[in-house]
């Protein structure tokens, strides 16, 4: 059997070539962040899936409420490092996105009673995380997840 060097060679740089990123579609810069969305949108449609998971109006205004002004204090004035990086709106739109997406998996694998209060423990080391001194298990699975995607999306800006 003759085995022909030519085609050979060239399958071979091929495969180099897409193991190296020089093919056109690995040269696209990867998008993390998506296109431009609408923030008060990506608000309201957080609002409404806590409202559906079963959260209080309470917990809910109080949670979205710390959110905002997090994210505020993190993304405002924030320039993109480069042009793959997130602005600040995607950022957030992200980070919002993310925490909808991934709490009612959260929830439902949680404990029976998601509404059972659970005391900060009184540590010197650590604060409570939203200054509260009691948070319900439902609070802390949202504090958990939401705190989870903004690092991701830090790591994106």
């Amino acid at each position: 059997m003759i085995i022909h060097r030519r085609p050979v060679a060239l399958a071979l740089a091929g495969l180099l070539a897409m193991a190296s990123g020089l093919t056109p579609l690995a040269a696209q810069p990867a998008q993390p962040c998506g296109t431009p969305k609408d923030v008060q949108a990506e608000w309201r449609a957080l609002d409404s899936e806590l409202q559906r998971l079963g959260y209080s109006v309470k917990q809910r205004q109080s949670l979205l409420a710390t959110a905002r002004k997090e994210m505020a204090g993190i993304f405002a004035g924030q320039q993109p490092r480069g042009s793959s990086a997130c602005s600040p709106n995607q950022s957030t739109a992200m980070v919002l996105g993310c925490t909808r997406s991934v709490l009612p998996g959260t929830l439902s694998s949680g404990p029976a009673n998601l509404d059972e209060p659970k005391p900060w423990r009184d540590d010197k080391r650590f604060k409570p995380p939203w200054n509260a001194k009691t948070y319900t298990v439902r609070e802390f699975l949202f504090i958990g997840m939401y705190s989870t995607c903004l690092s991701n999306a830090i790591k994106l800006m």
